[in-house]
């Protein structure tokens, strides 16, 4: 019976982590962009990338179809530095193709 028990312990602790790690790894992609689109945005230098800023707080967490949602909204300084921090960035196009 405690073998048992014990067995069901490393069961649901090997569980925990790997739905740990998966979530950790989605929040760490979310957070940083992927690098092969940071490398093939030609026109902005790597020492650009990190020299500029998020356009407001929390913008990272935001997918692409929120941010295009939420665009709709903006002022035009905003679409404008949003669509720096992009181009910088991430370079997605429907972000950009909406802004534009």
């Amino acid at each position: 019976m405690i073998v048992k028990i014990q067995q069901t312990l490393r069961n649901a602790r090997f569980i925990g982590e790997m739905a740990f790690k998966g979530i950790e790894r989605e929040i760490r992609s979310r957070l940083s962009p992927p690098r092969s689109e940071v490398a093939s945005n030609p026109v902005v230098s790597h020492q650009d990338q990190e020299m500029v800023s998020e356009p407001f707080d929390g913008y990272g967490l935001l997918t692409a179809a929120q941010i295009i949602e939420q665009s709709k909204t903006w002022t035009a300084e905003r679409k404008a530095s949003v669509t720096v921090y992009e181009s910088a960035t991430r370079n997605r196009r429907s972000v950009l193709q909406a802004l534009s």
